[in-house]
């Protein structure tokens, strides 16, 4: 599987080299990050691999600064470097209640890496002739790996019936494939690549193999998010659109046999079974109950991966997560973040101008409706993934903005110029 791995990279690299290499860099920090989960799920991966799982965020990190410092990488909104900083100020929170513990720095790393994949991305788009075939590339060695995978039943990647491919959990694997499939959607929806057809198609079915049941319905309210705001469809389209993706959804579960993931999910065994509903309801009251005795600044960033977590697990919940790690003020400033992201998003989407505009508006709702109940911000092979085609996104309209094309996206002051 290694080999497999290895192989399937370097071809991978082979075909990305006509891309610059600033392009170059973030294209193989995303992909390898894709593939560098293997034998996780049972504690069989190789050191080489998990090696190269630890050193791709501080590549990201020195990259982005390099291309900061050099000014190729400009800052058009402050709220990114804001964010990294309230991430960095939130890790001293955790240091003075827990002292400096290895697994708080690895999740600031971790954060900040997902961090400057987005800079980075915004600023590679300048860069790319053809972007929507970039954005899919992304996915298409993950995606030829799983699909090996599934043909030839390959050991260390299938936990209890669910396929795990190259990633560390399944519900990992299943957030991953559902951004794929999104951008995939997103790209056929606006005619840019032939390509994106089938590999929205592949992807809705290596999602389905995980049966991760938060990621599916992820997709379909994502789907229909970016059903819902592009301007290059009439109403009668969409519905054809939705009602087809609906059969093949239903279709792809009834194959897959994921009825039976539904039984697990309502399972009732709230000590023994993380992936029950019950299991997730329970941890949330206790990890709430934990947060009342910080309820301000919380317990700092990272200490609900390995420090707070009553019942053994992480916390299932994206927003309880962050209650307890970052209190009410940090829940208060995520929520208005995102609400202003989102607008900005939807402004985007509906401009209809350039080959990703819809997109980051689909992924964002996408992402946010997984956090309901899944670990969505700690699966960094899907963050990246989603990080950078956002960041591109974004970085086609701000280049747009810079010819007279699309308005400016983003919070902005009362004279209209981005924070």
């Amino acid at each position: 599987m290694v080999t497999l791995a290895v192989g399937v990279g370097l071809v991978s690299i082979l075909i990305a080299m006509p891309f610059r290499s600033g392009l170059f860099a973030l294209w193989a920090v995303v992909v390898l990050r894709s593939l560098c989960d293997y034998g996780v799920v049972d504690s069989s991966r190789p050191m080489l691999v998990a090696s190269l799982s630890s050193v791709l965020p501080v590549v990201a990190i020195a990259y982005a600064l390099s291309l900061w410092l050099s000014g190729k990488l400009k800052l058009r909104n402050r709220w990114l470097l804001a964010l990294g900083v309230f991430v960095v100020l939130w890790q001293i929170v955790a240091f003075l209640d827990f002292g400096i513990r290895p697994s708080i720095l690895n999740e600031v790393v971790r954060l900040l890496s997902i961090l400057a994949v987005f800079a980075v991305a915004t600023c590679a788009a300048g860069s790319l002739q053809r972007i929507s075939t970039y954005a899919i590339s992304l996915f298409i060695p993950a995606a030829a790996v799983a699909i090996i995978v599934m043909v030839l039943s390959l050991p260390h990647t299938v936990v209890n019936d669910r396929f795990t491919y190259t990633f560390s959990h399944p519900n990992a694997a299943g957030v991953y494939f559902g951004v794929a499939f999104l951008v995939a959607l997103g790209i056929a929806i606006s005619g840019k690549s032939p390509l994106s057809i089938g590999v929205a198609v592949i992807a809705l079915i290596l999602l389905t193999a995980t049966a991760s049941l938060t990621s599916l319905l992820a997709a379909a309210i994502g789907a229909i998010a970016l059903l819902t705001v592009s301007p290059d469809l009439g109403s009668s389209r969409k519905v054809q659109i939705g009602f087809f993706g609906g059969i093949l959804i239903f279709a792809a579960v009834e194959i897959l046999n994921v009825s039976d993931r539904f039984n697990e999910f309502a399972a009732s065994d709230v000590a023994g079974d993380p992936d029950s509903f019950q299991w997730r309801l329970e941890n949330w009251r206790l990890l709430i109950d934990q947060w009342k005795m910080s309820k301000v600044l919380g317990f700092g960033t990272g200490t609900t991966n390995s420090i707070i977590n009553p019942l053994g697990g992480p916390p299932h919940n994206v927003y309880v997560q962050f209650l307890v790690e970052y209190g009410l003020i940090g829940i208060v400033l995520f929520a208005v973040g995102y609400a202003l992201f989102l607008k900005s998003s939807y402004k985007l989407a509906r401009s209809g101008v350039g080959e990703l505009s819809g997109l980051s508006f689909g992924v964002l709702v996408y992402l946010g409706v997984c956090g309901l109940a899944g670990n969505t911000v700690g699966y960094t092979a899907a963050m990246y993934a989603a990080a950078a085609v956002v960041g591109l996104s974004f970085g086609e309209a701000w280049i747009g903005k810079g010819r007279g094309g699309v308005p400016q996206l983003g919070p902005q002051n009362s004279k209209g110029a981005a924070l």
